[in-house]
């Protein structure tokens, strides 16, 4: 099993209680380019989605291409909405968004720009063609009550978005001394069904894609779970329903499959997880029956090839298992945000002036999306300078204002410098995160 970048390892071994909260609370679901004030419920989720209006400041709407538009298709991609206008645009509340062109603008030119969380690249959306669908994810510790999510203009087509979701996790869920882990991949190994575990089989509305590995062994269960145990990362309950085993533990299928008194029987299942060679904790792991475990690693994996290895030890009549496994990469903050109180008092000035184009994010940085009209310094710092006057000059000519306010403000100079303490961010390199789940077969049906 290879990866690749840096990456954190957790493995879960048996199975899960099914989180009974099915509310929704924690949920922002929006449906990009949805008519303004419009909402639904989606049929197959049970999700409530709603429109951009009370999210979104720029961009226009589309509907995507006839001919894209199947029966098979999520709803939530026959919508789009693009930014033709300004380098970056900003959003509040995300966790995921995903991406799908579907020709929209009629133009077969599918677009790349870059996803930045906050003042941080988060990451690139690539579309290979007009029905790819792209799904970027992270899970991100908020420092305060809104985050900002910006799309970038690279030059190479407009940005759009297709759909943006928030999901509240709990705060024993995914904990690392990091603050952002980037989704690479969460998987439920064995399934023998194409189609993604999501909410409502599970309560925080995960993305779980269906894999086999090769020449592995599939098995599943319905045997029933003992609820009364807990795993913090809470994987669904049909996701842990479902295995891989190495082709050799074929002789293992006929005892899973008559179910048998565990007291009777004198077989072990005990295996070592290792991260290129190297042994994970526990070092020898054993699955309890019906019980969901967890393998993590402590620190991230570094490295241009991640390779990662599931061996028995000498005493173990059963051949190891994987039941579903996420792979996360950390995601450092290596460039520090303009200081909150200045941020606040520029933002009042955009409120107050209704200020949309190119006034989208963090005003200061990266510096080449800085606010248009603004003089930052290092660490991020709005410098107010005379020029202040005449960008609010500017600001109140495009709101076509009486001239008796223009000339009253255009006389008005602004000088000074906001000075505020910032810490400095730490930089490090990237890392990644794997969480693998297992559920012990030792009485299988």
């Amino acid at each position: 099993m290879a990866l690749y970048n840096s990456l954190l390892l957790v493995t879960f071994v048996s199975f899960i209680v099914l989180v009974q909260a099915q509310d929704q609370s924690g949920f922002v679901s929006i449906d990009c380019g949805l008519p303004d004030g419009s909402r639904y419920i989606d049929e197959t989720t049970d999700i409530n989605y709603t429109s951009h209006v009370e999210f979104f400041e720029t961009g226009t709407s589309h509907i995507i291409d006839t001919e894209f538009r199947t029966s098979s298709l999520e709803i939530q991609f026959n919508n789009v909405r693009s930014f033709p206008q300004g380098k970056r645009n900003c959003y509040h509340h995300l966790i995921r968004t995903r991406f799908m062109y579907g020709n929209y603008d009629g133009q077969h030119l599918t677009p790349e720009f870059d996803l930045y969380l906050g003042v941080n690249l988060w990451d690139s959306v690539i579309l290979d063609n007009e029905t790819t669908i792209v799904t970027k994810e992270i899970i991100h510790t908020l420092g305060s009550d809104h985050v900002q999510v910006c799309l970038v203009d690279k030059g190479r087509g407009t940005p759009f978005m297709s759909v943006l979701e928030l999901r509240l996790l709990k705060n024993d869920m995914y904990e690392t001394p990091h603050d952002k882990l980037m989704l690479i991949a969460r998987r439920v190994v064995g399934s023998i069904s194409n189609i993604s575990v999501r909410y409502k089989d599970d309560a925080y509305d995960r993305l779980w894609t269906p894999r086999q590995f090769e020449n592995f062994t599939t098995l599943n269960t319905s045997l029933s779970i003992d609820q009364t145990s807990s795993n913090c990362l809470q994987p669904p309950l049909i996701v842990m329903r479902t295995a891989n085993a190495p082709r050799k533990a074929i002789q293992y299928i006929d005892m899973f499959l008559e179910p048998k008194d565990p007291k009777g029987k004198n077989e072990t299942r005990e295996f070592t997880v290792l991260v290129n060679g190297e042994p994970m904790e526990p070092t020898v792991f054993s699955p309890r029956f019906l019980f969901t475990d967890t393998i993590s690693n402590k620190n991230p994996v570094k490295g241009s090839r991640i390779e990662i290895s599931i061996r028995p030890t000498n005493r173990s009549t059963l051949q190891p298992i994987i039941n579903a496994i996420e792979v996360y990469q950390v995601n450092e903050s290596l460039q520090p945000p303009t200081h909150q109180l200045d941020v606040d008092a520029i933002m009042k000035i955009k409120a107050m002036y209704r200020v949309k184009k190119d006034w989208q994010g963090d005003p200061c940085v990266p510096i080449d999306y800085s606010w248009e009209g603004l003089n930052c310094e290092n660490p991020p710092r709005i410098l107010l300078c005379e020029n202040l006057a005449k960008l609010i000059y500017e600001l109140i000519l495009q709101r076509k204002l009486g001239k008796k306010q223009i000339n009253g403000l255009a006389s008005t100079k602004t000088t000074g410098e906001i000075k505020h303490r910032i810490t400095e961010a730490k930089r490090g390199r990237k890392s990644g995160s794997l969480f693998i789940f297992f559920m012990s077969r030792d009485e299988e049906e």
